[in-house]
């Protein structure tokens, strides 16, 4: 069963490298890091499946350490002000 989710995690990681044009190696360990959250954040009780959960963390993480297509006008919706 581990063996699924980490084989999910480096798709991602692969996917995102080569759509991006980012490191392999890179892409590939933000993946891993976002499947260790998602088995730190899981909470069983709420009766979800794990595998929605974890893909979830790891295209987030993944996401924000891909580099930008339009670096000229880069703007991170965390820090824009209205």
């Amino acid at each position: 069963m581990v063996l699924m989710y980490l084989r999910i995690a480096l798709r991602i990681g692969f996917q995102r490298a080569k759509a991006y044009d980012a490191d392999i190696e890179e892409m590939i360990g933000n993946a891993c890091l976002g499947l260790i959250n998602a088995v730190d954040k899981y909470d069983p009780d709420t009766g979800g499946p794990f595998i929605s959960h974890a893909s979830f963390y790891i295209l987030q993480s993944v996401t924000r350490e891909q580099p930008t297509q339009n670096p000229l006008m880069y703007f991170p919706t965390h820090k824009r002000e209205d």
